[in-house]
C-alpha cells in the first residue's frame, strides 16, 4: 500500500470479473467488459448411443461450461468436441488425457460437427431469452 496526496484520485481494481458478478456485488456493469462470461448448462442426451462412454468421462450428465466473451466459441469448443466424437475417437480418451485431447482439433469432421453443434446449442439457448433489442 502507498500513501495518497490530498485530492489525488484513488482507483479500485475489481479484478477480472464478468458483468454478472460486478452487478451482484458492486452494483454496476461495464459495456465492453472483456472478462464478461455466461455459464451454460449442457445436458448429456440419454438418447445418444455413446451416452455411457461420455458419462464416464465427465462423471456427470449435466455439464457446466463458461462462454467467455474474450474467447467466444473457442471457450466451449472442448466440450462440444467430446460430445461430437464417434466411438473410435472416444475409445482413445481417458479421464487423464481428456483436457489435452479436447483442447485441439480431433479431426476435421469432428471439428466441423463440434462447431455446428455449439452454434446450434447457443442459438437455441438464446431463443429462450427473448429481447426487444
Amino acid at each position: 500500500m502507498r500513501s495518497f496526496k490530498k485530492g489525488e484520485q484513488i482507483r479500485i481494481f475489481y479484478g477480472p470479473r464478468p458483468n454478472s458478478q460486478l452487478l451482484n456485488y458492486s452494483g454496476f456493469v461495464f459495456k465492453e467488459n472483456l472478462h464478461d462470461s455466461v455459464k451454460l448448462l449442457i445436458i448429456l442426451s440419454k438418447e445418444d448411443p455413446l451416452y455411457s462412454e461420455k458419462f464416464k468421462l465427465f462423471n456427470a450428465d449435466l455439464l457446466e461450461v463458461e462462454l467467455l466473451k474474450s474467447e467466444g466459441l473457442n471457450s466451449v469448443l472442448p466440450v462440444f468436441r467430446l460430445l461430437s466424437m464417434n466411438k473410435q475417437q472416444l475409445d482413445n480418451v481417458t479421464e487423464e488425457n481428456l483436457a489435452e485431447v479436447c483442447s485441439k482439433e480431433v479431426s476435421p469432421e469432428n471439428e466441423e460437427s463440434a462447431k455446428k453443434n455449439a452454434v446450434k446449442f447457443l442459438e437455441e439457448t438464446l431463443q429462450l431469452y427473448p429481447t426487444t433489442i
